[in-house]
């Protein structure tokens, strides 16, 4: 099952930090992983910065890694997420669903004001 977008768009910090606790809490991965199943979701973002964000979250004491020796090739870092990581998951889920609810009474309100939807959902 596809879930990849037509066009990515870059998430921004905040945005990507819960992405990547939220694949994380699916499964450990290593950075490339990560990298693959954020655009399945349609965001971009440099393997750079994806690495970047992995190393403040695993400073924050938010992710976790481990050295993991790969057949036929180098050694990878897999990261997984701490419990730290999940309760900052589930804070970013409960503004995500307050912003969300905000977001849905604003696109009623000028439903009733134009008799039009606001956006198309694909």
């Amino acid at each position: 099952m596809s879930r990849k977008s037509p066009s990515g768009r870059r998430p921004s910090s905040g945005e990507a930090r819960a992405w990547l606790l939220l694949l994380l809490l699916e499964e450990p991965a290593h950075g490339w992983v990560l990298l693959n199943r954020m655009r399945e979701f349609g965001l971009e973002t440099e393997a750079g910065t994806l690495y970047q964000t992995l190393r403040g979250l695993e400073a924050e004491n938010c992710v976790g890694s481990d050295w993991q020796r790969s057949v036929g090739g180098p050694e990878r870092r897999i990261y997984t997420i701490t419990p730290k990581g999940q309760t900052e998951l589930e804070q970013n889920a409960k503004q995500l669903a307050e912003r969300r609810s905000a977001l849905n009474r604003f696109l009623k309100h000028h439903r009733s004001l134009t008799g039009e939807p606001s956006v198309r959902e694909g």
